[in-house]
């Protein structure tokens, strides 16, 4: 569902109601503002499918709009709605109450528990590592038509990649670290094409493949100039992505740090311009683009820098 905002305008005993907002992630915010002591404020009851929701969080901010005593005159009330709810009933008290119009349905966000986490973070809680890729962006797969001939898919993850070039008919190939949640997550029909290894110098002749791709893998290996050369000398053509650092002076503005640069086994952290520093020793000819466009109010920018290289 998207995201809800009703306007309440509602004065009470001890302050007054502005807004309601319901995130689709089902977190609930109740905004007012109230020149009274924190013991003076009356959380609203919420009930879903008539199952009291207790309050998440409650808190004060600053509203110059709003002068008194109080360094933080205006409020919130928070609240975590299940993911599946028929009806909800909110009571502000005083004969004041709202019922959904209709059944909602919220989705599960990445980190959800740190709506509420009760202990505290640590780094590998929120710079974390996950699953291989379930997915290819249609940006990526727009790239497929470069992929001619012999292809290695280079850190290939569970074999998304491998298995979905040889459905269109290219006699592809991937290899990656031989780890257990690789092992256990590898596609049935892409099983057959993979290589898993320990790391090191790859285990195919010079020229083995006509093309090498390596889609968000190289900001993962520290001494990622021996994966180049390695890569090179496998194949006179290479597909490259990576993480675009050039993001973050974008988003700088907006206080956000696109999600992907938490990702804790990140080394290396590339522009365009250092990416072609990079790649320049290995390759003649190199094509830049960018993937996955994310648009954050009013700034737009792709969350990752594509190379297509010729050696």
């Amino acid at each position: 569902m998207p995201a809800l905002n009703m306007l309440l305008a509602r004065p009470t005993a001890w302050g007054f109601l502005d807004e309601l907002n319901i995130d689709p992630s089902g977190l609930v915010r109740i905004h007012g503002w109230s020149q009274a002591a924190d013991a003076a404020l009356r959380p609203p009851r919420v009930l879903a499918d008539d199952d009291e929701v207790g309050l998440l969080h409650r808190y004060r901010y600053g509203r110059a709009d709003v002068p008194g005593e109080q360094p933080f005159t205006g409020f919130a009330f928070e609240y975590r709605l299940p993911q599946q709810i028929a009806t909800l009933h909110i009571d502000f008290g005083d004969g004041f109450t709202i019922d959904a119009p209709q059944a909602m349905s919220f989705y599960r966000p990445d980190y959800e528990a740190l709506f509420g986490l009760e202990q505290v973070a640590k780094r590998e809680h929120i710079y974390g590592s996950g699953p291989p890729a379930q997915a290819i962006d249609p940006d990526v797969q727009r790239l497929m038509v470069l992929m001619r001939g012999r292809t290695l898919d280079f850190g290939c993850g569970a074999g998304l990649m491998v298995s979905a070039l040889r459905q269109r008919g290219t006699e592809a190939f991937g290899i990656e670290i031989d780890r257990p949640a690789i092992r256990e997550g590898l596609l049935p029909d892409a099983a057959p094409y993979i290589t898993l290894y320990q790391g090191g110098p790859l285990p195919f002749e010079d020229d083995s493949f006509d093309c090498v791709t390596a889609f968000e893998v190289i900001e993962h290996i520290d001494d990622y100039h021996s994966a180049l050369r390695e890569i090179a000398r496998l194949a006179p053509m290479a597909i490259f992505s990576v993480p675009d650092i050039g993001v973050l002076p974008l988003c700088h503005r907006h206080n956000v740090v696109p999600w992907h640069l938490l990702e804790s086994t990140h080394f290396n952290f590339f522009t365009e311009t250092s990416l072609k520093a990079t790649l320049a020793p290995y390759y003649s000819r190199i094509e830049f683009g960018r993937v996955c466009p994310i648009t954050i109010n009013d700034t737009r920018y792709h969350v990752s820098l594509t190379a297509v290289c010729y050696r």
